[in-house]
């Protein structure tokens, strides 16, 4: 996999409500459905994605509005949840052929169903558990004739919610110091991965790691 870690720039996690170890559904879909943020994902989809993507949204308003966004720039794109107008059956049967390029959908991709010609996945949306975020990447981790790596584009905020993708993804301990310790691995290139795997965060993100030094 080549991985990104993408600084959600256009959203303030911090003015979310956070109850209950989660972020407040409402107001998160509210903030990530915005015109700012949909023109943020498309800039880094079109310089990073492949041919077949599956995003993760946060809620049917979330995942429509994305798909519409798309839709005016004119990449084929649709949304896909319990009730859509498409069906999820169809939906992977056009992105198989080529006749989507982008799936956004909500929660019926999480797990039990294999999607191997995925060469892209978009992470839209904080996911609190970090079994259910390798879930999600692991959609696009099945081998195919088609691909020869899946692109993950993770759109990471400043907040400690986040902090379970490192932990997830690379086995991170959970301690502040484990994590700004792995932040200085990746602005020091001395993460050790995988062959053919690439890792790469923005600068922000490093940042917002390392300043965890000190603080428990």
């Amino acid at each position: 996999f080549h991985y990104f870690g993408i600084h959600d720039e256009t959203v303030d996690y911090r003015e979310i409500p956070w109850r209950n170890g989660r972020f407040d559904p409402t107001s998160l879909s509210h903030r990530l459905a915005t015109l700012g943020r949909a023109r943020h994902v498309l800039r880094h989809w079109r310089e990073k994605a492949q041919q077949r993507t599956l995003a993760f949204c946060v809620s049917t308003a979330h995942a429509d509005f994305m798909a519409e966004r798309f839709k005016r720039e004119g990449i084929r794109a649709a949304a896909v949840y319990r009730g859509s107008a498409l069906e999820r059956s169809e939906a992977l049967e056009l992105l198989e052929r080529g006749d989507l390029q982008v799936v956004f959908s909500v929660d019926l991709f999480n797990e039990g169903i294999d999607l191997p010609a995925i060469d892209t996945v978009m992470m839209l949306r904080p996911t609190e558990s970090k079994v259910l975020f390798l879930q999600q990447l692991g959609r696009g981790l099945r081998r195919h004739p088609a691909k020869e790596r899946l692109a993950v584009l993770d759109f990471i905020g400043n907040h400690q919610g986040f902090l379970n993708k490192p932990q997830a993804l690379f086995e991170v301990g959970s301690r502040y110091r484990d994590l700004a310790a792995f932040g200085r691995q990746v602005r020091d290139g001395t993460l050790a991965l995988p062959p053919g795997c690439y890792v790469n965060y923005d600068l922000a993100l490093v940042e917002f790691l390392i300043r965890l030094q000190g603080r428990g």
